[in-house]
């Protein structure tokens, strides 16, 4: 992952085929997932203990993982990935000494809400940008989807961006298979 946005003009990265389609609408289904238990297990995971369960983990490195480009071209802006982790941790840090202090253990109520928070905006963020992507064929990255619906309804241009992940690789190997 770059540390600052790498944009192109609209148009020269390849639309998404049928597959590459798919394949963001199986991620945003997978976040809706990931919220709907998220919320069903609300009260374990805002007690703070609950966090310690390997399914909430999981979820918990994906969403460090992806959280600075949720921002970053999500919002179009130029952020550090680094200083975003940093602020992000040094959050979480706050929070679980808080808790020690109130209560005794870092895994408490005010970590387990910060965590809650920011789990659902992160992929009640994510969840949106891949189905939003998968219905108007957003190229490259998910997270331009939402600007690029934006540009749409207003008559502007687009910038696009290579996405960090697996969707430009997909969308050109579709490609390839289109021209054969």
């Amino acid at each position: 992952m770059s540390e600052s946005p790498e944009y192109v003009e609209e148009g020269i990265l390849l639309q998404p085929g049928l597959f590459g389609r798919l394949v963001r609408a199986f991620g945003g289904v997978g976040c809706a997932f990931f919220l709907y238990f998220l919320i069903l297990y609300c009260q374990d995971i805002l007690s703070g203990i609950g966090i310690v369960n390997l399914g909430w983990l999981i979820g918990i490195v994906f969403g460090v993982y992806v959280f600075p480009d949720v921002l970053t071209l999500g919002f179009g802006k130029s952020w550090n990935r680094k200083t975003i982790l940093f602020a992000l941790f040094g959050i979480a840090l706050i929070t679980a000494s808080v808790g020690w202090v109130y209560y005794a253990s870092p895994l408490a109520p005010p970590f387990g809400i910060f965590i809650f928070v920011w789990l659902m905006y992160t992929y009640a963020h994510l969840d949106f940008a891949l189905l939003l992507a998968s219905i108007i064929a957003t190229p490259g990255c998910e997270m331009r989807s939402i600007p690029s619906l934006w540009a749409r309804i207003t008559g502007n241009r687009s910038k696009e961006h290579l996405c960090p992940g697996a969707f430009t690789p997909i969308d050109g190997w579709e490609a390839a298979r289109r021209a054969k």
